[in-house]
């Protein structure tokens, strides 16, 4: 179990720098994409015979770390247990009815992120064999998708310690 514990450790260190790095670079193109518009109009206003292309990559840019911050940063909500949830039945009833149900929740839990980790493994084949790109940026798809299985696994592995901290802790306490 202690191996495991330093596991995810290790993970949730690389998440938290991988998840500040992507917040700073998602607020950095955002940024800059409002500064180039401000300065579009500006020009516009002036009347300038000074034409300003706006790159088309920040809005791909922004969908791709959208939805790396999401998979990332859930998977770090797993971790801490403070996933979403619907708990306002469970803080009504008893500590042993609480913690089974805390139980089969994180089973279903790991049960979904280890199918949907399958399935997004499945799809990232399909990309990969139509070797489609984004429209701005030459990028694969597969290779921006790749954070499907990745985050779909982790969340999963979180849900397997969150389960077996609720089954040690019904076996510790009557």
């Amino acid at each position: 179990m202690n191996a495991l514990r330093t596991v995810d450790r290790c993970i949730a260190r690389v998440e938290r720098a991988a998840l500040f790095v992507m917040l700073a670079l998602i607020v950095g193109v955002n940024l800059m994409q409002i500064g180039l518009r401000m300065v579009q109009s500006l020009l516009r206003v002036l009347e300038s015979s000074f034409v300003l292309n706006i790159p088309s990559w920040p809005s791909d840019v922004n969908r791709v770390l959208v939805l790396w911050i999401a998979l990332v940063g859930g998977s770090l909500a797993t971790q801490h247990n403070e996933h979403i949830k619907v708990d306002v039945l469970a803080k009504a009833l008893p500590e042993a009815s609480r913690r089974r149900i805390n139980a089969i929740i994180n089973l279903v839990g790991m049960l979904v992120g280890a199918s949907l980790c399958y399935f997004s493994i499945d799809f990232l084949k399909m990309e990969y064999e139509l070797a489609e790109t984004l429209v701005a940026l030459p990028i694969p798809l597969w290779i921006i998708q790749i954070i499907l299985p990745i985050g779909f696994m982790t969340i999963s592995f979180r849900f397997f310690l969150l389960l077996l901290d609720t089954l040690s802790s019904r076996l510790r306490s009557p």
